[in-house]
């Protein structure tokens, strides 16, 4: 073939096929936003190829996502991307995106530029991810002077980042607690449309969007209809308690053991309020140390302040284990009440705070009080 052939066969719209692969969630905490690929196909090339803007694999792991991680685009033949997620039992969606032979060709070179660069990128979940990457690179296709309008959005897109977090893991309670605990004050602020857009709702956000030209002349931006590549697979039913049973049992057990110590039914030294006690203050030190290692050491805009940080960091724990022998070190229970009532009663002003998560700190003020009193009670009778 010709150079001459070669452009007259580029200029066919089939030539060459440009898709986005929606993979739907999966229960995983770290994997309920889904994941996301662009397909480029030239059937006369005998070429097809993902490419999926990801975590450097040879450093990844579960939690590569809350720190500083390359990340990049590379290649990945069809078949080999549709089996990975066909062995993870995930369900795929295929989508066309209504380009020009110029655009798509615009689109397969910008992003084999990337695959060049390697993992020359910093991972970020909110603003640098599989999603956000992909629309990037897609507008950075378009001819000049094209622009991509949207239309009528997924309720979920008019919110912030937490909103779409929310919304996606209806039916994964501890995913949601973990991103809601983890994405500090910047997941509430309302950011451009292109980065709160997640595999989920890629084809809902843009079945009604359109590319205009300079002369205002309109396409839609899919061309056909969704095509499901991969059924999704029937979903296993959960079989661990949800975040409110399992602290609205916590809270009962504290009210109650609380209650006893206080009546002097059971000892202070008895071993259900030592039990209690210690796995209150282990608890706390292990998800403050977490917030404050996240606030101090990741590089990731959500995690730069969060709320959480006030009752949940390792400064009780360390208190303790260098005062507590001490006479005045009771008042530290009373002063530890105070500051924990204060967020209680400010955390409604927080979209961060909710019910189920203020829950363990409830726990925390009782057993505070509940020390304090008794410290109290004691000194009187002395």
């Amino acid at each position: 073939m010709t150079n001459q052939d070669l452009q007259i066969a580029a200029s066919d719209s089939i030539f060459i096929t440009a898709s986005v692969l929606c993979v739907e969630p999966a229960s995983v905490f770290y994997s309920i936003h889904g994941h996301e690929a662009i397909r480029l196909q030239c059937p006369s090339a005998g070429l097809d190829y993902c490419f999926t803007f990801e975590v450097n694999p040879a450093r990844i792991s579960q939690l590569s996502f809350l720190t500083t991680s390359q990340a990049g685009f590379r290649a990945i033949d069809y078949q080999s991307y549709i089996h990975k997620f066909s062995s993870e039992k995930r369900g795929v969606q295929e989508f066309v995106l209504n380009l020009s032979p110029v655009e798509k060709q615009n689109l397969w070179k910008i992003i084999d530029d990337y695959v060049d660069d390697g993992m020359a990128y910093q991972f970020d979940y909110m603003n640098c991810n599989c999603t956000s990457e992909c629309i990037h690179v897609i507008k950075m296709a378009l001819d000049e002077g094209v622009e991509l309008q949207y239309g009528d959005l997924p309720k979920a897109l008019t919110g912030t980042h937490r909103t779409v977090v929310n919304s996606m893991s209806t039916q994964s309670p501890w995913s949601a607690l973990f991103w809601n605990f983890t994405m500090g004050t910047q997941g509430d602020q309302m950011s451009d449309i292109d980065y709160r857009i997640s595999p989920f709702y890629h084809h809902q956000a843009w079945r009604n969007a359109i590319l205009v030209d300079g002369e205002g002349q309109q396409r839609p931006m899919i061309k056909g209809e969704l095509h499901q590549v991969i059924e999704p697979f029937p979903k296993q039913q959960s079989h661990y308690p949800s975040p409110l049973m399992t602290f609205g049992t916590l809270l009962l057990v504290t009210s109650c053991v609380s209650a006893l110590q206080l009546l002097k039914i059971i000892k202070d030294s008895s071993l259900i309020v030592r039990v209690l006690d210690g796995f209150l203050l282990m608890a706390q030190t292990v998800v403050g140390c977490y917030l404050v290692s996240l606030l101090l050491f990741s590089s990731l805009p959500a995690t730069t302040w969060n709320w959480y940080v006030i009752p949940y960091n390792p400064l009780p724990a360390l208190l303790w284990f260098c005062y507590h022998r001490r006479s005045w070190f009771g008042h530290v229970y009373g002063v530890y009440s105070l500051l924990l009532t204060a967020f209680l009663l400010i955390s409604p002003l927080f979209p961060q705070t909710n019910l189920v998560m203020c829950l363990p700190v409830v726990c925390l003020l009782i057993r505070c009080i509940a020390i304090s009193i008794n410290n109290h009670l004691k000194t009187q009778t002395k």
